[in-house]
């Protein structure tokens, strides 16, 4: 990633993997947009999502603007403009984790305010990170600041993606088939291999083990993580599952003893 060319001979070829990663992710940026504007409703997790696509989109466009400055050999104005990087990335991670709370809170609201709690913690964490490289945008920041986004990112996939995948998995395998309910859990697996890449290129980097291969893996994941929370939030599969869960589900016991009244009153 940027201001990247003291760390070895591969680094400044990984400044243009990373402008190629956010050429990859701008028409699946263009396919959110279009999906979002043609089922938009008028409700707190569709507003975040058309916020968020935005952020997403000028953060491609800031990435694609510094490998072309240093194509041209403008390093100066390539190192100056990453600054609006770093403050595109705070709207784009805490629009992230927004759209997750929503996601998980539409289905399993907790009590004492903890899913505010932690979207709350999360967006400390993020701006606080990336707020770190606004003030000081050169290669230490990027230690810095990525890790606290990975931090930020396990903490939203432990609480907000398998504590909310398994509770679904649970709760609503006698009103739902092995297909739809696949078809929710599939995101998270997305998500948890992403988060994977993305530590993997953090970590390797953070403690100079990175090469070629870990960071381009870790631009191109950089990329897919936010658009992922977006996919996973307005997916057709998902809106369609999150109505259906909005009726508690009921459990069997209950069922049961509703079936034997019924019985019962018939013999009467």
């Amino acid at each position: 990633m940027g201001n990247s060319s003291s760390y070895g001979r591969w680094e400044p070829v990984d400044d243009y993997t990373w402008a190629i990663s956010a050429l990859y992710a701008l028409p699946w940026i263009i396919y959110l947009t279009i999906e979002a504007l043609a089922r938009f409703k008028f409700n707190l997790l569709w507003i975040t999502v058309v916020i968020a696509i935005p952020f997403n989109l000028m953060k491609c466009i800031v990435i694609i603007s510094y490998g072309v400055l240093l194509l041209e050999n403008e390093v100066k104005m390539a190192n100056k403009i990453l600054v609006w990087y770093y403050v595109f990335n705070i709207m784009v991670y805490l629009t992230q984790h927004m759209a997750m709370y929503q996601r998980k809170h539409s289905i399993k609201p907790e009590r004492f305010y903890l899913d505010e709690i932690v979207a709350g913690t999360l967006a400390i964490i993020t701006t606080i990170g990336q707020g770190f490289c606004v003030m000081f945008t050169d290669i230490k920041c990027w230690v810095v600041g990525s890790n606290m986004i990975l931090i930020s990112n396990i903490i939203s996939l432990i609480y907000f993606d398998i504590y909310y995948c398994v509770y679904v998995a649970l709760a609503y395998k006698h009103q739902s088939t092995i297909k739809e309910r696949a078809k929710i859990l599939l995101p998270c697996f997305w998500t948890i291999f992403n988060l994977t890449v993305y530590g993997i290129g953090v970590l390797t980097y953070s403690f100079g083990m990175g090469n070629f291969y870990t960071n381009a893996y870790w631009n191109l994941s950089c990329m897919i993580l936010p658009l992922l929370a977006i996919q996973s939030n307005i997916s057709t599969s998902v809106q369609s599952f999150v109505r259906t869960a909005s009726v508690k589900p009921k459990s069997h016991s209950s069922r049961g003893k509703r079936l034997s009244v019924r019985r019962g009153r018939g013999t009467d």
